[in-house]
């Protein structure tokens, strides 16, 4: 796949990540209305930059085929209007989301057994397990509760 990219593509690239990484490190740092009206602004700018990202797509689903990537992929990959409208809606949909940037959950709760529990007595159905894990053996999952 790399020899089907030129390397100013893959520096250009690697130069956008680095300013991705460098800027979440930022963004951390703002308020809940700052990181909102970000969220907002990027979905706006999806919206207005729709024809051309779908352009840019259809020409790399071109690429991708003449590569033999297989139809599947193709598809996951192809952006049409409804895709990328979700994409921005689902931005918009974040935004109204509580803020998890410093949020600590003070209580867990087996959503199986419905059990709450602070973090030191976690088991389930009697039988502990470590604190890091997500999905203990009985198939229950912790979630955070207030």
């Amino acid at each position: 796949m790399a020899d089907l990219i030129d390397s100013e593509t893959i520096a250009h690239v690697a130069e956008l990540a680095g300013a991705a990484r460098e800027a979440s490190r930022r963004l951390a740092l703002l308020s809940r209305a700052d990181k909102d009206a970000a969220l907002l602004a990027m979905a706006d700018a999806l919206d207005l930059a729709s024809g051309e990202i779908i352009v840019a797509n259809d020409l790399d689903i071109v690429r991708g085929r003449a590569a033999g990537l297989t139809e599947g992929l193709l598809d996951r990959l192809r952006l049409d209007r409804p895709r990328v409208e979700a994409v921005a809606d689902a931005l918009r949909d974040i935004a109204g989301l509580p803020d998890p940037v410093g949020a600590r959950p003070s209580r867990t709760r087996c959503v199986r057994s419905r059990r709450s529990q602070t973090r030191s007595e976690r088991s389930c159905a009697g039988r502990r397990w470590p604190t890091a894990c997500r999905f203990d053996r009985c198939g229950c999952r912790w979630v955070s509760s207030p």
